[in-house]
């Protein structure tokens, strides 16, 4: 996407959801992923970058930072964070989740999707330590693995975007030990083979006989 916005998909305008000025910048918040290539592509273009500022929205650091001079229009607002809908996990979900969690060793560093597999997977590592957190996304199950001491307090949890509760965005709130990132370091291959013994946990929604997995979308079979 990030290539796509500075070549066949340039914007004419991009509208952030960012937190109050603190001094001289702003802060995209829970979620940087494509926006700061977004907003120097319609820069370069002339166009327009419009910020919703809501109070409620976390200050983050890394990426997220911007200078309050890259806004153009704001507009205010106070309203809730979207959240994830809470969902009881299953005795399959608990049991899966337990035995990936016997795969990870101590000192590892923890990519993970959404769903209830990571956040098992999660809630069976409290008992680690030294594990580190180089993911595109990370939700709840950081936080109960910070709570637990089960984290490295030497390096940074590091995504591209958040998407949990109250208390997790709570909890990010100018957190030196959160740093988000755009897609492009998050993503990055060279950058994530640097990452410490680095176990990727995600869910699929299908899987075939060749192992390859559907993540995205099941379409209706008859």
């Amino acid at each position: 996407m990030p290539y796509l916005l500075k070549q066949q998909l340039p914007p004419d305008i991009v509208l952030l959801h960012t937190c109050p000025p603190v001094g001289d910048a702003l802060s995209l918040g829970t979620e940087v992923n494509i926006l700061p290539a977004a907003i120097e592509s319609v820069r370069a273009r002339g166009g327009l970058v419009i910020a919703q500022i809501n109070p409620r929205m976390p200050y983050t650091y890394g990426d997220a930072v911007l200078a309050c001079d890259a806004i153009d229009l704001a507009i205010e607002v106070d309203e809730p964070l979207a959240s994830p809908v809470p969902r009881p996990v299953g005795d399959l979900a608990r049991e899966i989740g337990e035995r990936v969690a016997g795969l990870v060793s101590e000192g590892a560093t923890m990519q993970l999707g959404i769903g209830a597999v990571p956040d098992t997977v999660l809630v069976a590592l409290t008992g680690r330590r030294g594990l580190g957190v180089w993911s595109e996304m990370f939700s709840d199950g950081v936080l109960g693995l910070e709570r637990a001491g089960a984290l490295d307090n030497r390096n940074p949890v590091t995504a591209s975007f958040v998407f949990g509760s109250a208390e997790l965005y709570a909890w990010v709130d100018r957190n030196p030990r959160v740093r988000l990132l755009r897609t492009e370091k998050t993503n990055e291959p060279g950058l994530i083979a640097r990452q410490r013994s680095l176990i990727s946990v995600n869910s699929a929604l299908q899987i075939d006989l060749y192992a390859q997995a559907n993540a995205s979308r099941v379409r209706g079979v008859i």
